[in-house]
């Protein structure tokens, strides 16, 4: 049994059109996204977030671009202080104001070239600078709250 040189032709055609395809097309990866409170947030100063961005390895991811917003879950109020400081090796710090006391919706949001859009959400209690200076119970001198 003879094959005809069509089908050669054919299956020449074929190979090079897969292996074009597969040098073309770029699957994005999916990254992982880390958000974490660097501090006890207060409306007197910023509010600090520790983002951390690896791949599917745990490698870290630099270049990302990193958005967030801010806004209070009881009222209509939004933050427009917002910063993003890259630090190195896939750590981010963002820094918003969250000026005043009650619970804030924090949402990090990213984007990096390879890899897919990811978003996070936070919930973030602000407790005015009197509340957290008054514990009950504990050994060491506070100052005396007064309701």
């Amino acid at each position: 049994m003879r094959i005809r040189p069509f089908f050669w032709i054919l299956l020449v055609f074929v190979c090079i059109g897969t292996l074009t395809l597969a040098a073309t097309v770029h699957v994005p990866l999916p990254a992982q996204l880390h958000v974490q409170l660097a501090q006890h947030p207060t409306p007197q100063t910023p509010t600090t977030f520790l983002v951390h961005v690896t791949d599917p390895q745990g490698l870290a991811v630099d270049g990302a671009q990193i958005s967030s917003q801010a806004w209070m879950t009881n009222m209509h109020m939004e933050t427009e202080t917002i910063s993003t400081m890259p630090e190195g090796q896939g750590t981010y710090l963002v820094r918003i104001s969250l000026y005043m006391a009650g619970p804030w919706m924090v949402s990090v949001s990213l984007q990096a070239a390879g890899f897919l859009p990811l978003h996070q959400t936070l919930l973030v209690q602000v407790q005015s600078a009197p509340a957290l200076a008054c514990h009950a119970g504990t050994a060491r001198p506070e100052p005396v709250c007064s309701s």
